[in-house]
Order: C-alpha cells, then sequence, then structure tokens
C-alpha cells in the first residue's frame, strides 16, 4: 500500500504486521506444528517489523520504510517497495500482537479493538475457510492455538490496560468507544 492522501488532514501510509509473518508460517498452521507459545514468539519477523518500518519513522529514524516484507498466503518474499515519509506522515498499523515485548516502546498511540473469543472464532470460521478447507478445522485451530495465544497475549503484554483507545468491535457494524486518551499531536 502508499502512502493515501486524505481529503483534508495528514498523509497516512497503512501497513499489517501479517505482511511481516516469517517463510512457512501457512504450512506451519496448516501442519498443526505451532504451540501457542511459539506462534507469539516466531511466527512474525518482529526485527524486521522494527528496522524496517518502525524505527525509520521514529524519532532520528531515516524516513525511509517498507510496510510489507513477505506473503504469507502464498509463501512468497514481497517484491522490495521502499516509501519515504514526509515527517507529517501518520502511519497506521494493525494487527494482533503490536505490543509485543520487541515493538512496545515504538508506539505514539496505540487502539486496542476488542472483540471476545466467540465473535474471534465466528470470524475466522468465514475467512480462513477459503485456505484452511473447513470451518470445523478453523474452528479447532482456534480453540488449540489462536485463543490460548490471545490470553497469553494480554496477560502478558497488557493492550487493554496500555491502549490510548479501547474500542468494543463485537457488532462490526457499530463499534463502541470504551475509553479514548487524547492523541498526539
Amino acid at each position: 500500500m502508499g502512502v493515501q492522501q486524505p481529503a483534508r488532514g495528514r498523509p497516512v501510509l497503512r501497513a499489517e504486521l501479517d505482511d511481516f509473518h516469517r517463510p512457512g508460517h501457512k504450512f506451519q498452521s496448516i501442519n498443526g506444528q505451532w504451540t501457542p507459545a511459539s506462534y507469539y514468539a516466531e511466527t512474525y519477523d518482529y526485527s524486521a517489523i522494527r528496522t524496517l518500518l518502525l524505527e525509520p519513522l521514529g524519532p532520528g529514524g531515516n524516513r525511509r520504510c517498507r510496510t510489507h516484507l513477505f506473503d504469507s498466503y502464498h509463501d512468497t518474499w514481497l517484491p522490495e517497495e521502499w516509501h519515504v515519509a514526509t515527517a507529517e506522515l501518520v502511519l497506521v498499523v494493525d494487527g494482533a500482537f503490536l505490543l509485543h515485548p520487541d515493538l512496545a516502546d515504538l508506539w505514539d498511540f496505540v487502539i486496542w479493538v476488542h472483540v471476545d473469543e466467540e465473535t474471534m472464532i465466528d470470524r475466522a470460521r468465514r475467512r480462513d475457510v477459503a485456505w484452511v478447507g473447513s470451518a470445523d478445522i478453523v474452528e479447532q485451530r482456534y480453540r488449540q492455538r489462536m485463543v490460548p495465544v490471545h490470553q497469553m497475549y494480554e496477560r502478558g503484554a497488557q493492550p487493554v490496560e496500555r491502549a490510548h483507545a479501547v474500542i468494543d468491535n463485537r457488532q462490526i457494524a457499530s463499534p463502541r468507544i470504551l475509553r479514548l486518551e487524547t492523541a498526539p499531536k
């Protein structure tokens, strides 16, 4: 994704944590090789996210960054594409483990989008069947691996407590702001 220029306000660059999976992620998932702890520790290339995306856009950074690295669905490296960001650019990154210890100190503003476990599983059943093949297998994987890894992450990183904004997104058509602190300028 390139820089998007909004109708008003500051330019925005979007990135997704999922574009920084490590090679083999999909196949390890399909084969059930991840434990909750290994998934949290190893599925994403946190070092690449830090050095290729976040540090370049942080204080003292050179403003040259990459928003993606690896296509985990096709298990292939993505073309090398660099962005040079202006000082007024806003980086928006979405992903599951953004307050992982390797990344937690690099955010200016964190939004926690909350859904309960059953909503997470229901959405995964509808979304992931295309690459997993069966809604029942998707649900089994989520109950055995993804729900426990999210519970582990929430206990350790405490994203709800550390977020500047908390949004209840169980009803996707009508999210509710539960907490909102002043955004940085």
